[in-house]
């Protein structure tokens, strides 16, 4: 199993199999670390919207909550805080 992940994980570029070394992360362009990039918002936009759809009032009223405790502990330079509130979110 794990071989085959390596086999899928290198097919896509995604790591690279060195000789007596095994398998390593691949070093990423700029311009495949942007496209990365934008895949990535693309498909978090989509998923904000379908959630916002689907959410009911109380799921709403905690996201808000969670919101405002990301900025506040942004304004309070407390990253850690930070951090945590935005995993909770």
């Amino acid at each position: 199993m794990v071989r085959e992940v390596i086999r899928y994980l290198e097919a896509e570029g995604l790591i690279e199999s060195l000789p007596k070394k095994g398998p390593i992360v691949a070093r990423l362009t700029w311009v495949i670390a942007e496209q990365i990039n934008n895949i990535r918002l693309l498909l978090e936009q989509e998923a904000a919207f379908s959630c916002a759809q689907r959410a009911g009032e109380a799921d709403k009223a905690r996201l808000r909550q969670q919101m405002q405790e990301i900025a506040q502990a942004s304004r309070e330079h407390n990253d850690i805080r930070r951090v945590e509130a935005s995993r909770a979110f």
